[in-house]
């Protein structure tokens, strides 16, 4: 894929598109520690970085070495979480990232087979 700049998925409920500064504050207020557990990197203690998390993902995308999505509710454009496909351009096997809505507020999520 040449330009992972303008990648944007739709479907009838949902959104995902390209992350970028403009989900700062959604990323930093929705991913907690209880959320990230099991995640790389660690919860942001502030939002500035955040900001820098979040920029590490575009200059990744930039690279074509990594794309993350953010997820949103088409409805009212609401965050639910984010997506990423790795290993993009490399000789190494993708590997690709789910992760819910991160305080479980929608039933959705949980199906998706995240733990409570």
């Amino acid at each position: 894929m040449e330009n992972l700049e303008k990648v944007n998925l739709e479907s009838k409920r949902l959104i995902l598109q390209t992350i970028s500064l403009e989900h700062t504050e959604d990323v930093f207020q929705e991913f907690t520690s209880e959320i990230t557990t099991f995640m790389y990197p660690k919860p942001a203690q502030s939002l500035s970085e955040t900001e820098k998390i979040i920029r590490d993902m575009i200059l990744q995308r930039e690279n074509h070495t990594n794309l993350v999505l953010v997820i949103l509710k088409k409805e009212h454009l609401k965050f639910l979480g984010i997506c990423e496909v790795g290993a993009i351009d490399t000789q190494g096997l993708p590997r690709n990232k789910l992760f819910q809505e991160t305080n479980h507020r929608d039933k959705a999520a949980r199906s998706w087979g995240f733990p409570p």
